[in-house]
């Protein structure tokens, strides 16, 4: 990897639709849309037989629909759906973040990918529960050689996400129906696991898939991922008997296999940018 994983764009503008309660700093220096949750692929609801962990108050700016803002200040302003289209159009990557089973945040990435592709019509899409070796299987998809179904089960989904297909199918058919290229961005769960278990400097290089080592967190991210950690620790029995030193390692490994997680996205988006000199933004 070169220098543009890290400074993918110089131009940084973040931007969201009222309703964000949450949301993350990204290492990596692009455009950034969301009002929704970062989340870390894991369910937070907690187990029918226990109590749900209490949310977060929620911001009285994001407490009323059907209005946008920007989020380069604090509080947020209000902004034009027109203004935070136009300037995302301009940008070379735009990420929309989600909380994975809310259909109501996927019906906003709909509207913002329909929305981009009117001024940035040759666009491509990445995808983060894609790993990268069923990228065959999106082009099929894309071409209109597969049947739903078809492309589901190829495609490996019970395995690879597990979420309900419905939230994300209008996201796919968009894609299909406008001949958008899907990209896979993201590496096999089985590589992240590993590196849970036994650390990134344990896993040996073949073993990689080719991602190069992430950079240290911020301490922001950290303190999110430790939230995230807590949230095993009181659905997980065997999260929640470790203590001391085990606990840490515990904690460091779930670190560690989210940031390989993350690696594996921004060195995909950087690759697509960089391809043949091309500006399109990449979601």
């Amino acid at each position: 990897m070169n220098e543009r994983t890290e400074t993918l764009s110089d131009s940084l503008a973040e931007t969201a639709p009222l309703g964000a309660h949450h949301m993350l700093k990204m290492t990596l220096k692009t455009f950034y849309i969301s009002c929704l949750l970062v989340s870390t692929g894991v369910a937070v609801a907690a187990l029918a037989t226990r109590k749900p962990p209490a949310e977060p108050p929620t911001p009285a700016y994001c407490k009323e629909g059907g209005s946008w803002l920007t989020l380069g200040t604090t509080p947020p302003k209000p902004a034009s759906i027109q203004e935070i289209v136009a300037n995302a159009a301009k940008q070379d990557v735009v990420l929309l973040g989600e909380q994975h089973d809310l259909e109501d945040h996927h019906r906003w990435q709909l509207q913002m990918l329909s929305a981009l592709h009117a001024l940035r019509p040759e666009m491509v899409i990445g995808f983060e529960m894609f790993p990268r070796r069923v990228q065959p299987v999106l082009d099929k998809w894309v071409d209109g050689s597969l049947t739903a179904q078809e492309f589901l089960k190829q495609a490996e989904w019970d395995k690879v996400w597990t979420f309900p297909p419905h939230l994300y199918m209008p996201l796919f058919e968009f894609a299909r129906m406008n001949k958008i290229p899907m990209r896979a961005l993201n590496v096999d769960k089985n590589l992240t696991r590993l590196v849970a278990e036994k650390g990134w400097e344990n896993i040996p290089e073949e073993a990689r898939e080719g991602i190069g080592r992430p950079a240290p967190p911020l301490p922001e991210y950290v303190d999110f991922l430790r939230e995230m950690y807590r949230l095993h620790e009181k659905k997980s029995p065997a999260h929640a008997g470790k203590k001391g030193a085990s606990a840490d390692a515990g904690f460091k490994g779930f670190v560690d296999s989210q940031l390989t997680w993350d690696r594996a996205m921004a060195e995909a988006l950087s690759l697509e940018v960089s391809q043949d000199g091309r500006k399109n933004p990449t979601l």
